[in-house]
C-alpha cells in the first residue's frame, strides 16, 4: 500500500515514488523513469516505459534492440541476460531480501494471524497431533530464539512429511526426494501446492557446506550448525510459517482459511502475545 511517497518501507525505503517515477535506493536506479535520470532499469520497451534524456539504460539483452531502435543507436546502454545474477553479490542479495522481508513479516508473524492459522492446523489429519510442536516453535519466534524455533519447526515439518507419505517406525528412512515430491504429490493442482513445492526443494536440497544455498534455508545446514545473522533465522521462520500454512491450504479436501474463536485460542493467543513482549530477553542476552 501507499504512504506519502513510500511503497515499501523497512530499515531503508526500497522503492520510492518520485518526480521521475519508481526509485531504489539501494540499486540507484529508477525503474520505467517517467523523465530523464542518471540510470534507468527499462522493464520493457514499449513507448510509455522507454522514455529519452537518460544518462544509462539497463534492460534485458532482447530488449536492447528495440530500445535503440525507439531512443536512437547513440544512447548508452547496458545489457542483463535472463537470470544473470549481474552485479549482485549473495550478500547483497541477502541484504536486500533482509529488507523487503520487513515490510511484509508483519502479515505472516503477528500473533492474530498465527493464533488463527493454528485452528486450520487442528482440521488437518497430518497437521493436527503437530500443533502443540507448533505452539513451541512459535512460542519461541516471539521470545526472539529464532534458531531454536526453526529448528523445532523443521522437525514439525519432517514429521508431517513422513507421515503424508505412510512411513512408519521400524521402516526405511524415506530418501530427501521423497519427503520433498512424494509427499505432496497426491495433492490437487494449485499456487500454494506449488509454492510449497519450491520451498521444500530448498529446505530438501542437496547441502553443499562450500556453497550453501541463500539465506541458509535447508535442513542439513541448520544441523551442520552453519548460520548467518539471527535476523536471517527469523526471515527463515517466516518462510517455514509460509510453507506449513500452504500445505495446510493445499491438502486434499482442505477446508480453507477460516476459524472459530473458542478458550483454547484465546488462551494461545493470550499466551502468544505475552511471549511477544518478552521479546526483549534475547535482546538482554546478546549482550551478555
Amino acid at each position: 500500500m501507499w504512504s506519502g511517497s513510500a511503497y515499501i518501507s523497512g530499515v531503508m525505503d526500497l522503492i520510492l515514488s518520485t518526480e521521475s517515477g519508481l526509485y531504489c535506493p539501494p540499486g540507484d536506479f529508477h525503474i520505467d523513469p517517467w523523465r530523464g535520470v542518471k540510470r534507468a532499469l527499462i522493464t520493457h520497451a514499449h513507448g510509455d516505459h522507454a522514455r529519452f534524456g537518460s544518462e544509462l539504460y539497463v534492460c534485458q539483452t532482447d530488449t536492447a534492440p528495440i530500445l535503440r531502435k525507439r531512443l536512437g543507436s547513440e544512447i548508452a546502454v547496458e545489457t542483463v541476460g535472463l537470470l544473470q545474477r549481474h552485479a549482485l553479490t549473495d550478500d547483497e542479495v541477502e541484504r536486500l531480501a533482509l529488507l523487503a522481508f520487513e515490510p511484509i513479516q508483519f502479515s505472516i508473524l503477528n500473533v492474530d494471524e498465527r493464533t488463527a492459522m493454528t485452528w486450520t492446523y487442528s482440521q488437518s489429519r497430518l497437521f493436527g497431533p503437530l500443533v502443540p510442536l507448533i505452539d513451541e516453535a512459535t512460542l519461541a519466534f516471539y521470545r526472539g530464539y529464532y534458531t531454536a524455533a526453526l529448528a523445532t519447526l523443521f522437525v514439525g515439518l519432517e514429521r508431517y512429511l513422513r507421515h503424508a507419505i505412510g512411513w512408519t517406525p521400524g521402516a526405511p528412512d524415506p530418501s530427501f526426494r521423497d519427503l520433498r515430491e512424494r509427499a505432496v504429490a497426491h495433492f490437487p493442482e494449485s499456487e500454494r501446492r506449488t509454492t510449497a513445492l519450491r520451498l521444500l526443494a530448498g529446505v530438501y536440497a542437496r547441502y553443499d557446506a562450500a556453497a550453501p544455498p541463500p539465506f541458509y534455508f535447508n535442513r542439513h545446514g541448520l544441523l551442520h550448525g552453519l548460520r548467518l545473522p539471527m535476523q536471517v533465522d527469523r526471515m527463515n521462520c517466516a518462510r517455514a510459517f509460509v510453507l506449513f500454512d500452504c500445505l495446510v491450504l493445499a491438502e486434499p479436501g482442505s477446508a480453507g482459511r477460516g476459524f472459530i474463536m473458542s478458550p483454547v485460542l484465546e488462551s494461545r493467543l493470550k499466551l502468544y502475545k505475552d511471549c511477544e513482549a518478552l521479546a526483549v530477553e534475547m535482546s538482554l542476552l546478546r549482550r551478555c
